[in-house]
This record gives structure tokens, sequence and C-alpha cells, in this order.
């Protein structure tokens, strides 16, 4: 884990959520190097981890209010048969939880080192399908 409490595989997530060149992606990049995990809990099938900006030294990344879902990414993982997927959680401008998931398995026991991640192509889930994948581990 990091300092600020993450593990490998959720930073790994949060950096290939957010590589668009976007404004709103910029803006929660920057959200990211001064979050902190707040609480993470495990269930059977994944994890959600609640995440913790300061308001003071970072902008918002949309309005007040407003709440949106990113969740194009999905990960190989080793032990897992169908891969693993992620949605980060953004509440009133503010990152907010980021949760990961299986397809129908147990999630891995133990700190995982070894997975592939891969922006979901539109209509596709569960599967390794994609043009754009960050290989970490071996």
């Amino acid at each position: 884990m990091t300092d600020k409490g993450f593990t490998q595989i959720e930073l790994a997530v949060l950096g290939k959520l957010l590589d668009r060149s976007d404004s709103l992606s910029s803006a929660l990049r920057e959200q990211v190097q001064y979050c902190h995990v707040k609480k993470r809990e495990s269930t059977d099938a994944g994890f959600f981890t609640e995440l913790d900006v300061p308001r003071s030294v970072v902008r918002r990344a949309c309005d007040a209010g407003e709440k949106l879902t990113l969740g194009d990414v999905e990960a190989d993982i080793k032990g897992l048969k169908n891969g693993a997927g992620f949605v980060l959680f953004v509440s009133n401008g503010y990152l907010d939880m980021l949760e990961g998931f299986t397809y129908g398995e147990p999630w891995p026991e133990g700190q995982i080192s070894n997975f592939k991640l891969y922006h979901r192509e539109p209509g596709n889930s569960g599967g390794s399908e994609n043009t754009n994948s960050t290989d970490i581990g071996s």
C-alpha cells in the first residue's frame, strides 16, 4: 500500500480511468495527487474504497450537486476466469469512491500485483477484447 492507503491496483485503475485529455479527467487527476483512502470495505466479489479529497487544495471537477460515474476500465487478474470491472464515483465535483468487482467469482485474496488493465469496448463486458491496455506485474 502507498502512504495514502492505496493498493497498487487502485492507483493503476484511477490512472487508467482518468487517462483522457478532457477537462474533467484533468481536474480529477489533480485530485488524485491529494486524495487518500478514507475507508475500504471488502466484499466477496470486490471492494468499495471511499476516497477523501481535501477541498481546500483542489478545485471541483464538475458542478456542486452533480454525480458522475466513470466505469469503462476492466482487468485481467491472475486467478479470475472472467476478469474484473471498476467504477469511479464522483460526487459534488470530487472523487468519492472506487468500486472493484468480479463477474460472478470471488475477489482474489491478498495483494493483487499481477494484472492487465484495459478500456472496455462499448457493448463489451467481462472480456479482454480491447485496443488500449496496461500490464502490471508478470
